[in-house]
């Protein structure tokens, strides 16, 4: 069984070919823009990701980790750059984070918040987020009622 990624998925969401070679292990030609994007991406990852530390206390926020198998809605407040992943499914969430709307119940209390490094959403972005909660089902036999997206 072949694992899907959400690098694999983002790739079949601008060409399939790129998705399918992905898949195959074949290096394709690096450009720079991408390169640029993708430092840009992961600068404001950071820069975000310290910013929302400070609204949470120490022992709320874990950084940098697989999805703990223990989710709980009461220990964990935000997983921040978290690494969700089942037999068939693996994603990259930039923050796993606890549901605060008054129409979450237990079942599903987290979702996947997505940072966006642009002003304006695409489909595609819509698309990943879309991914990462279904990732996040999958691991978690729950699906989230809602995602978000935070851009700049």
């Amino acid at each position: 069984m072949m694992l899907i990624t959400d690098d694999i998925f983002q790739a079949f969401l601008q060409c399939e070919t790129k998705a399918h070679l992905k898949l195959a292990g074949a290096a394709g030609d690096q450009r720079g823009f991408p390169a640029w994007e993708r430092h840009r991406v992961e600068a404001y990852k950071r820069h975000y990701h310290l910013h929302v530390r400070t609204d949470c206390r120490e022992d709320e926020c874990l950084v940098g980790v697989a999805l703990p198998h223990a989710l709980s809605p009461r220990l964990w407040r935000r997983v921040i750059d978290c690494r969700v992943q089942t037999q068939a499914l693996q994603s990259h969430i930039h923050i796993v984070e606890r549901g605060t709307s008054a129409g979450q119940t237990p079942h599903h209390p987290y979702i996947p918040v997505r940072l966006i490094p642009r002003e304006k959403l695409t489909p595609q972005d819509k698309l990943m987020l879309a991914f990462d909660a279904l990732v996040l089902s999958a691991a978690t036999g729950h699906a989230p009622p809602v995602g978000k997206m935070v851009v700049f």
